[in-house]
């Protein structure tokens, strides 16, 4: 006769049983660590420029592309969360728009994963959707008109662009923002990620939280109207040619390292001081400001010989 004891004990070993493929289907659906890398130095122009690894492991990938032209003046607009966007300039009067798509090795159908990852065009406005139970990242390369008019947007994801100008604006949250050979009006905004600009040129405004802003310039003037770049609770780098400033908040309150070896404190109250010791010709209008105080007015912009 079956005992109490051995009825539960079976009950339980039946319960376990069950469970386990529940068990095994939530591990293989848990968030993997997914990384995105491409070579700093060179214009994302293909897929192949793109890496992109699941917990260290290659992913699966396949890409899409799209022509489109748009009205002279018209707006290009594009939005990626968990995703980058790079974009560069040519001499082209259309746009091109390339999906790089990645999904995990271990996705049970990276085929069909893949291919519910789309990129859709609505009136000069780009987005990327996929499958929502499924882990998968949508890369793209925006191939533009050297002179556009462009409204971007991250999340989760690098912005960058290079070789163009127009009048640009450019959100990012938690991600970095790249400028290089990059002119016109351009308005740059991020969250949780640094901004870099170099061999730029024109109007800018950037605006970092939680985030450094690093400006190189080729030469030693910027060109342009001016710029200016705000931070909070981190720093604002300035490299101009041989001459190097870099400006960070201190419990104490902000100060000025140039060159190697000179430092100085600035009175964080005071919201305005020029360098008259550097050897340079003040010409163009730049600003720097680190948690709301003013800590350059001017420009090093043309240095005389030593």
């Amino acid at each position: 006769m079956v005992t109490m004891s051995t009825r539960i004990s079976f009950l339980l070993t039946l319960a376990v049983v069950l469970a386990l493929p529940l068990a095994t289907d939530a591990q293989d659906r848990r968030r993997s660590n997914s990384s995105t890398s491409v070579d700093g130095d060179r214009a994302v122009a293909d897929c192949r420029d793109i890496r992109v690894t699941f917990d260290r492991r290659p992913a699966i990938t396949a890409e899409a592309q799209m022509t489109l032209t748009l009205a002279q003046g018209a707006v290009l607009r594009a939005s990626a969360s968990n995703n980058g966007i790079y974009v560069t300039g040519w001499d082209r009067n259309e746009v091109s728009v390339k999906t790089c798509k990645a999904v995990a090795d271990n996705d049970p159908n990276p085929t069909a994963t893949l291919r519910e990852i789309t990129t859709s065009n609505s009136q000069g406005r780009i987005s990327v959707d996929g499958p929502s139970a499924r882990e998968w990242l949508a890369n793209l390369i925006i191939m533009v008109p050297r002179l556009s008019a462009l409204d971007l947007q991250t999340a989760n994801g690098p912005l960058q662009l290079k070789d163009l100008a127009g009048v640009i604006q450019l959100r990012a949250a938690n991600g970095p923002i790249g400028l290089d050979n990059v002119g016109g009006s351009v308005q740059a905004t991020t969250a949780n990620g640094p901004i870099n600009v170099k061999n730029s040129n024109g109007d800018h405004r950037l605006s970092a939280l939680n985030g450094p802003i690093h400006i190189a310039l080729s030469g030693s003037r910027w060109e342009g109207p001016g710029l200016e770049a705000s931070t909070q609770k981190v720093m604002v780098h300035f490299s101009v040619a041989a001459l190097v400033a870099t400006f960070l908040r201190r419990s104490t309150g902000i100060y000025s390292t140039i060159g190697m070896n000179l430092l100085r404190q600035i009175n964080p109250r005071r919201t305005r001081f020029l360098l008259p010791y550097l050897p340079a010709v003040l010409r163009r209008p730049l600003r720097a400001s680190v948690d709301g105080a003013e800590t350059l007015s001017a420009c090093a912009c043309t240095q005389r010989e030593s």
